[in-house]
């Protein structure tokens, strides 16, 4: 049996309204987002740059019911290589040729300024 691989993977910069993005994606009819979007994908560790794609990965695409498969990863628009020495574009490319990559990027000063807001907010920093 084929492993049922992603159609399309979302990724974006911290701060760049990738969690809107992810929700109106995960509420269209056609649409099949990978049970790895946000949260729960860092927690089981579900991402590209692991040194092997194994079953786990391929398993949030489970449920699909014939709709378009995506997944919602941010942090992949990063340059990270695994072990092997592939970044996570190879192996995407590997896994999927015709996979389409959409991205989420904002002035980097507005998404700095609205990141160092955020975490001020949440007391992470001591603003002067």
């Amino acid at each position: 049996m084929s492993k049922i691989t992603p159609d399309f993977t979302f990724v974006g910069a911290t701060r760049s309204a990738g969690l809107y993005i992810t929700k109106i994606l995960m509420s269209h009819p056609d649409i099949f987002i990978g049970a790895g979007a946000g949260s729960i994908a860092e927690r089981k560790n579900l991402n590209f740059y692991n040194d092997d794609l194994t079953d786990p990965y391929f398993q949030q695409f489970k449920g699909h019911k014939d709709k378009i498969l995506g997944e919602s990863k941010r942090n992949y628009y990063l340059y990270k290589k695994s072990s092997d020495g592939k970044s996570v574009a190879h192996k995407i490319f590997d896994m999927n040729p015709n996979m389409k990559i959409l991205i989420s990027l904002r002035n980097p000063i507005h998404r700095a300024f609205s990141h160092y807001i955020k975490i001020s907010k949440q007391g992470l920093i001591n603003s002067p």
